[in-house]
């Protein structure tokens, strides 16, 4: 069963953009994607394991990149074209989108998020570092 995604319609409560090299630069904006969860430093599974722990009692969504069928099978996909891919996830607490666009060289992550309460807003000074490394995954 394909998860839904409520995104809500108004403009996001926070939103970034990440941008950086593309190898080989023709690659497809879900292939990056892939390439960045493939790729993600070890720090990442660690502060995965942390949020699911200390989210567990909050009723937030576990996640995982260790498994790449199931974290995938857990993300909607919203668009999914050559030069643009975005999937996403609705909780309790926040729904987020996440938008890989690629141009001939360049990839830029956006990541959208709605807020419904303050749990939400923990996992934000993270964020911002997670996506800068995800982003230099897709390089490799």
């Amino acid at each position: 069963m394909t998860p839904s995604l409520n995104v809500p319609d108004r403009d996001p409560d926070w939103q970034d953009c990440h941008a950086g090299p593309l190898v080989p630069p023709d690659t497809a904006a879900s292939d990056a994607f892939l390439r960045a969860v493939d790729h993600a430093p070890g720090w990442v599974m660690l502060a995965i394991r942390l949020r699911n722990a200390l989210g567990r009692p909050f009723g937030i969504t576990p996640a995982t990149l260790a498994d790449r069928a199931d974290f995938l099978a857990r993300m909607p996909v919203l668009a999914d074209q050559d030069d643009h891919f975005e999937t996403g996830l609705t909780d309790s607490h926040l729904t987020f989108t996440l938008s890989v666009e690629t141009k001939p060289g360049r990839v830029a992550a956006r990541t959208r998020i709605w807020f419904y309460n303050r749990v939400g807003r923990i996992y934000l000074p993270v964020h911002r570092h997670l996506m800068k490394r995800m982003v230099r995954g897709s390089a490799t």
